[in-house]
């Protein structure tokens, strides 16, 4: 019968009984915590990225996160300004086209569950398609119907655009957690979050400076347009800076 060695004690193993007779070792009751001893050791945590790796393919940290944290602050802030313009301008959008304070709360109301509806499959769809259509396509349709804003007139017609515009942005915090877990380490994930979430006061700060002086100079429709341009400019960089770091040449 054929001996092999005991991976304790480096005797001699029977390949039959598996059994050591000089330390005792057995393969049935000890063979599995040898095995798990001489794995090789996993690296630390803070310095891999866990989401979607397999141990042994994630990729190191990259100081290209920093760039990818700086395109999603701009995208909350963005996503914070479009849909506030809305808000600033109702004073006089509700004299000019007869809107009563019922049906603007209508027209708020649209918005708020349609939002509320893309929240509740948007995750599950940036699951399926990734962050990089799926930041793409969101906010792509988000900025469009922030401009399609200037078309509306009355309450019917702001109403469909505020619903269009909540279901479009119902990514963008999904989109945002999962875009940071792909390039940040555990030990970032709070800080890089934070700063994030930064984005949606900065807009709140812009939006009363901005959005006054583009419809007093150029109108009120230029006020939805010149908003929502902004994010089409985003894509410009986001698609093709943003792959995942396995994917990406830095």
């Amino acid at each position: 019968m054929g001996k092999v060695q005991c991976p304790r004690c480096a005797g001699e193993l029977d390949s039959a009984a598996r059994f050591c007779a000089r330390c005792g070792f057995s393969v049935a009751t000890e063979g599995a915590v040898v095995a798990t001893a001489m794995m090789p050791p996993l690296r630390e945590a803070g310095d891999v990225l866990p989401l979607e790796y397999q141990q042994g393919d994630r990729p190191l940290v990259s100081r290209f996160r920093w760039v990818v944290l700086t395109l999603v602050f701009l995208a909350i802030t963005i996503n914070y300004v479009d849909r506030l313009v809305m808000s600033i301008l109702s004073g006089d959008l509700q004299k000019l086209y007869h809107i009563s304070d019922v049906e603007y709360g209508y027209i708020n109301g649209a918005f708020a569950l349609a939002y509320a509806s893309g929240q509740l499959v948007s995750g599950a769809w940036l699951d399926r398609v990734g962050t990089r259509i799926g930041y793409t396509v969101s906010l792509l349709a988000w900025s469009l119907a922030s401009m399609f804003h200037a078309v509306a007139r009355g309450p019917w017609g702001f109403g469909i655009m505020r619903g269009f515009l909540g279901i479009s942005e119902s990514p963008a915090y999904p989109a945002a957690t999962k875009t940071l877990a792909e390039w940040f380490p555990k030990r970032e994930r709070a800080l890089a979050m934070g700063f994030v979430n930064a984005g949606s006061n900065v807009g709140a700060v812009l939006a009363p400076l901005l959005v006054p002086w583009l419809a007093l100079n150029f109108g009120w429709q230029w006020a939805f347009i010149g908003t929502g341009a902004a994010g089409l400019f985003w894509l410009i960089l986001w698609i093709p800076l943003y792959r995942k770091p396995h994917e990406h040449p830095r």
